[in-house]
């Protein structure tokens, strides 16, 4: 009775704990919402970046003289096997022997005992010999022994065949029986699709493997439909299968590399407070921080607390986890106007292509011909240039180019055109994914002459004269440029939208 009188008695009580539970699942159920939808747009802004294509099984299409088409498979491992076999070295490791009046024959199955090696004699070798070698090269020995005789060698597959000089030159005969024969072959027809490379460049590779006749022409042609990038080759079978394994491991996809940029104009203090100084060896000490800068003076380091932006910490060649660090920094001291961020360029290039940026303005001025005044323009850009090159998947190779021109001041044009000052640099420099890395040292000094004086005084007739005057205002700044590469990886599954999910 007491415990229903409690009840009774206290149903506010009892409402207020049941709203505090249903609250407290509704909150639980918010904060998994909210994880799972950060998680899906997290996915999806690393998916916007971009993927390198994935690479795939070739596909070619064979065709004979009656025109019946089939559809083969290509392997690369075959290529060694069909390939113009080369001319294997003779072994060097020094032999001894000592034979009197021994059988040719039997001399040189002897040596090639001592090398390990297999041999083949035709039975029309014959005549006997008298040796005496110590420590002597083998392949010296064993081309001695044929010149004396009168001998000669060719390699097939893993055996040395011996011959007299009347077999070689019947095998020679017999081989150009054949090429008369080849000549006489009928033409094969394979349509090769490429998926990657150029076509027309591909060509100029694959025309060497074509057979030449005794005359010296070539036996087959290759073409190029560059409409569909294709290859159509007419050529000795033989010839075919020489060239589809080449294919198999030119036509390769090529990565792609997203390169990101931040080009900030800023005075001479905020770059020392940025740690980077350009021009060697420099290190400097406020109350707080020491910076430190490198000799060759790509080498930097940022201060552990850039001064102006609490909490911002930046090392010493940021990391793919400090790229975003980076851009936040440069936000922030763009909005105290400690720094400009003149462009924020972001380009998706292919390996070895060149990644291009350029912006600025066309300045007109007026020039006179034949007492004609026409209006033209000069151009006064920021221009970045960009070559990567992926190495070994992880790192990569950078050629940068960086010019900037700056229109002149009125005073220095000469017939009216307007003087463009340029500067140039230029770099190699090698990253990891995700590295960033900076250019420095296009300086810039500008020298404008303001009048100054006492405000309202200087403005008097006759006595302003002596209450005016011309002053120099001296503006110099630094323009410093951050390159960060990225690799975009292959889509695992081939790609589409399906696999985005």
């Amino acid at each position: 009775m007491k415990k229903l009188t409690l009840f009774r008695r206290c149903p506010v009580l009892v409402m207020g704990l049941f709203v505090a539970l249903v609250v407290t699942g509704c909150v639980r159920d918010n904060k998994n919402s909210i994880d799972q939808s950060y998680q899906k747009w997290k996915a999806k802004a690393e998916d916007s970046k971009g993927y390198s294509p994935s690479s795939k099984r070739r596909m070619s299409t064979l065709g004979d003289s009656q025109g019946d088409t089939r559809v083969t498979t290509v392997s690369p491992d075959a290529a060694a096997s069909s390939a113009t076999e080369k001319l294997r070295p003779l072994p060097t490791a020094s032999v001894s022997l000592n034979m009197s009046d021994v059988d040719v024959a039997v001399l040189l199955r002897s040596l090639a005992r001592a090398a390990g090696l297999n041999i083949m004699i035709n039975e029309t070798v014959s005549g006997r010999a008298n040796i005496n070698i110590r420590k002597a090269p083998w392949d010296q020995v064993f081309l001695g022994i044929l010149k004396t005789h009168g001998l000669s060698y060719q390699w097939e597959g893993d055996i040395i065949r011996i011959m007299t000089t009347a077999d070689f030159e019947q095998a020679l005969q017999k081989a150009s029986q054949k090429m008369d024969l080849r000549e006489l072959e009928p033409l094969a027809t394979r349509i090769i699709r490429i998926d990657y490379t150029d076509a027309t460049s591909l060509k100029t590779t694959l025309e060497a493997f074509l057979t030449k006749s005794k005359s010296g022409n070539t036996i087959g042609s290759i073409m190029v439909d560059t409409h569909t990038n294709t290859l159509i080759v007419q050529a000795l079978e033989d010839d075919i299968d020489n060239m589809l394994p080449l294919v198999e491991r030119l036509d390769l996809p090529t990565p792609q590399i997203l390169i990101e940029a931040h080009i900030v104009e800023a005075d001479s203090s905020t770059a020392r407070e940025l740690g980077v100084e350009w021009g060697g060896k420099y290190e400097f000490q406020d109350s707080k921080n020491t910076y430190t800068i490198g000799d060759g003076g790509n080498a930097f380091k940022f201060p552990t607390t850039t001064t102006g932006v609490a909490g911002m910490t930046l090392g010493f060649v940021l990391d793919s986890g400090g790229a975003n660090t980076l851009t936040a920094t440069l936000s922030a001291l763009q909005v105290e106007q400690k720094l400009k961020i003149l462009s924020s360029p972001s380009i998706t290039t292919i390996d070895n292509k060149a990644a291009k940026f350029k912006g600025g303005q066309e300045v007109p001025y007026q020039s006179v011909d034949d007492g004609n005044v026409k209006t033209e323009f000069k151009e006064a850009v920021l221009q970045l240039d960009v070559i990567p090159h992926v190495i070994d998947g992880e790192a990569i190779k950078l050629d940068i180019k960086v010019k900037k021109d700056e229109v002149g001041t009125a005073s220095t044009a000469t017939g009216g055109v307007p003087p463009i000052i340029t500067k140039q640099a230029e770099t190699n420099v090698i990253l990891y994914d995700g590295q960033t890395t900076v250019i420095g040292g296009l300086n810039r000094s500008k020298d404008e002459r303001v009048d100054a004086g006492v405000p309202g005084l200087k403005d008097l007739p006759l006595l302003g004269v002596f209450f005016r005057g011309e002053e120099t205002d001296r503006e110099k700044g630094d323009l410093l440029i951050f390159i960060t590469p990225h690799i975009l990886k292959q889509r695992i599954g081939g790609g589409g939208a399906a696999n985005r999910e």
